[in-house]
């Protein structure tokens, strides 16, 4: 498929955007849009156009791109079904997609041409947000994060249910004297934990996995500790692993539902639709340590 268009992506606490011209990506922008979705994805798309040139189809996902696709008079794509098609692009032997979002999560599985999908998008706890509120309230900067090298030692364990019972253990722990890279690693086992028992609902997930999305894309230690928790899994099931890319961060994981939904416009051929409700060095863009 030749790429062609504008892929645009809004979350409910960021916007990012794609843009191909004659087959190729050439221009991609992340920003917060800190509840102006509508706004900033406008501003964005002027960007994008230029580089797209005059007239280039559009295609909006999201949380909160139905309503936007609509007065843009563009296509809207589920996000499950954008992310889903980027992923069989890039990562065609993929068996799970694991992608945090600002305030959702989602994790599809794929079985041959078809896949299906597990959401939680009706609580924070385990997302982008999480994180964001965790590190005001300890007053550390994202940055720190986004350089953390976790490490396979026992860690403290927080609350995996509730962002605010997390944010209360977290304080605890600090007070309690425990050094802050064993509190900021036990924020990220916590969000693993918390995704693993809300969304993996007993599934083994089988090497393959691919995590996507800001929080995976920006904070490298989330990776190590998701492969962790997975090979421990799949030791006790006894599930053959060892690859090198059993679990990988692709290159541009935030930007994987917007050029999906550009790569809509092959109306994902041979994959059919079912919903149910490599650790780079840190990348952190302009404005996502802002609060």
């Amino acid at each position: 498929m030749s790429l062609e268009g504008i892929g645009l992506d809004v979350g409910s606490t960021t916007a990012k955007i794609v843009a191909a011209r004659d087959g190729a990506i050439v221009h991609r922008a992340y920003r917060r849009h800190r509840g102006h979705g509508r706004e900033c994805a406008l501003s964005m798309l002027a960007e994008a156009e230029h580089a797209a040139g005059p007239g280039a189809p559009r295609f909006v996902t999201g949380s909160g791109g139905a309503r936007l696709a609509e007065a843009l008079g563009a296509a809207y794509v589920h996000e499950v079904h954008a992310v889903a098609l980027a992923v069989r692009a890039h990562a065609p032997d993929a068996r799970t997609v694991i992608e945090l979002g600002g305030q959702d999560a989602k994790m599809i599985h794929f079985d041959g041409a078809t896949f299906c999908s597990e959401m939680n998008e009706r609580c924070a706890a385990g997302t982008g947000a999480t994180l964001d509120r965790c590190l005001y309230r300890l007053g550390i900067d994202a940055r720190v994060l986004a350089s953390l090298v976790a490490t396979e030692e026992q860690l403290p364990v927080i609350s995996a249910k509730c962002g605010v019972f997390a944010e209360t253990d977290l304080v605890n722990l600090i007070k309690a004297g425990v050094p802050e890279d064993r509190v900021l690693a036990a924020l990220l086992d916590a969000v693993v934990r918390g995704n693993l028992a809300v969304l993996a609902r007993g599934r083994p997930l089988p090497p393959g996995v691919v995590l996507l999305g800001g929080p995976h894309a920006f904070f490298p230690a989330l990776a190590t500790v998701w492969r962790s928790h997975l090979t421990a899994r799949w030791h006790e099931r006894a599930v053959p692993h060892g690859a090198e890319d059993d679990v990988c961060v692709p290159p541009h994981a935030e930007y994987f539902a917007a050029e999906g939904a550009l790569r809509s416009a092959a109306k994902g051929r041979g994959i059919r639709l079912s919903l149910r409700s490599t650790t780079t060095q840190p990348r952190v863009l302009p404005g996502l340590v802002d609060t």
